[in-house]
């Protein structure tokens, strides 16, 4: 949720100086008012979400770059948004930035949709699990809904054009979730 509107002021002052006599020439006060509001930001715990998965914590960094180059969610997107595309290109970027091996690379990628972290729509292109990752604004990313079959290892994604329709369908889906947890 956006934080209320911030105003925030800059005030600079610089002086033209006339370094042969020390005198002062010109003066100039200049102030800025900034108005806006805060994004939204996402405080993230790699190591809690890997601690419960069996992937090594020496690849969060390469989840770390894979989360950075998502998109956001958005209703309009057919899969509901959160798509990263990991073509070959990228895949050699993300090696040279955390050292590691291509080969390392494409492991943890396999690795990443073993553990649900992410789901495979096509060859190279992917989906953040909405229940562990979102990025944007939080009623879109709640419009991806995905039924996880872990015995199966599969998982469907349901697009929910309109939350506030479905708000009793979303209370029996928590309560189940929390069921399950306890």
């Amino acid at each position: 949720m956006p934080r209320a509107q911030t105003k925030t002021t800059y005030v600079n002052d610089r002086y033209y100086i006339d370094y042969n006599s020390g005198e002062v020439i010109k003066e100039e006060h200049i102030q800025q008012v900034k108005k806006g509001v805060e994004p939204p930001f996402v405080k993230l715990y790699l190591e809690h979400i890997m601690a419960f998965s069996d992937i090594p914590k020496n690849t969060s960094p390469i989840l770390l770059e894979i989360l950075k180059r998502t998109t956001y969610a958005d209703k309009k997107d057919p899969d509901g948004g959160q798509i990263i595309y990991l073509n070959s290109a990228l895949r050699d970027d993300i090696s040279k930035i955390v050292k590691k091996s291509r080969s390392t690379i494409d492991h943890s990628i396999a690795d990443f949709v073993k553990a649900n972290f992410l789901k495979k729509i096509v060859e190279g292109k992917y989906q953040l699990n909405p229940h562990l990752f979102g990025k944007g604004e939080f009623k879109d990313i709640s419009n991806i809904r995905a039924t996880y079959d872990y015995k199966n290892r599969a998982v469907t994604a349901e697009i929910i054009e309109k939350c506030e329709e479905n708000k009793e369908l979303w209370d029996t889906i928590d309560l189940k979730e929390k069921a399950n947890v306890n």
